[in-house]
């Protein structure tokens, strides 16, 4: 299993796409990763050429449903990240810094077994606001576990950087 190691010298930029246009991204030369709330904002995530995955899908807000968990993350928009080749990246900070943490995992937990099913990409990462909220890459990798993540990808990086062995900076 191999949970995602970025260094401090790859740039990411996580777009929320109801502030910054989708026709914009073309302009941008780092990796995209597209932040989406709803369903049809996550469609025209998956449907971009220039954006590489997506986070944020799930919140913890609303009621679900009796049967199932209201997670906007369905089997067709699963079936559609794996014929684009997308990334789902999982924000280790959301569940960090959450209110309902019971609630955001087991949604968490439907996504992945959405993604499992279709073998779609996954990344875990701790996008951390501050330096208290880095994450070893053992933590990320036993909360991978617990996640039931299958199929997760590593960016093959060379990593430049001055921290201790096991540490890395997602942002």
């Amino acid at each position: 299993m191999i949970v995602i190691s970025i260094s401090a010298a790859i740039e990411f930029l996580v777009i929320a796409s109801n502030i910054l246009p989708l026709n914009t991204v073309k302009d941008f030369s780092s990796t995209v990763i597209g932040s989406a709330t709803d369903e049809k904002l996550l469609r025209r995530i998956l449907e971009n050429k220039k954006i590489q995955g997506f986070t944020n899908v799930e919140h913890e807000f609303g009621k679900d449903h009796t049967h199932y968990r209201k997670s906007n993350m369905n089997q067709v928009l699963a079936k559609i990240a794996y014929d684009k080749n997308k990334t789902y990246y999982v924000n280790f900070a959301r569940v960090l810094y959450s209110q309902k943490r019971s609630k955001l995992i087991g949604r968490m937990l439907q996504n992945i077994k959405f993604m499992n099913k279709y073998r779609v990409n996954i990344s875990i990462g701790s996008f951390a606001r501050d330096e208290k909220g880095f994450r070893l890459y053992d933590n990320l990798e036993s909360f991978a576990k617990v996640l039931k993540a299958r199929k997760l990808q590593a960016i093959n990086v060379p990593v430049v950087s001055n921290l201790p062995k096991g540490v890395r900076i997602v942002g």
